[in-house]
């Protein structure tokens, strides 16, 4: 058994990410939670072509893919704008744009040879 790493989840609850060698000479990614005393089968590597390397590299790859959807981006769906301004308080700085303008026609282009 192979501790590859560990991260906190959206409610504070840390998690182990354990590598560990079945009966059967195959491979499980665990995630486990520490909070709550429960283990979740991320990947069951079976076969003689799937080893060790291949089981924490997935391990490495969930562990990526959590910590970056467990980070808060932006802002909470149901947080309001505030009205003392905030990202769209600046609408009025953005460059004017003047009324669309067609080119005259036929003033920069000679007459047909006949």
């Amino acid at each position: 058994m192979r501790d590859i790493g560990s991260y906190l989840d959206r409610d504070g609850a840390r998690h182990r990410l354990i590598v560990r060698e079945s009966a059967d000479r195959g491979w499980h990614v665990l995630d486990v939670n520490a909070t709550s005393d429960t283990t979740h089968t991320v990947e069951t590597l079976a076969g003689e072509q799937d080893g060790r390397p291949q089981a924490e590299a997935i391990a490495l790859d969930y562990l990526t893919i959590v910590e970056r959807s467990a980070t808060p981006t932006g802002r909470e769906p149901a947080e309001a704008i505030s009205e003392q301004g905030g990202r769209d308080d600046n609408h009025h700085r953005r460059p004017r744009t003047g009324p669309r303008t067609s080119p005259a026609r036929g003033v920069a282009l000679s007459r047909p040879a006949r």
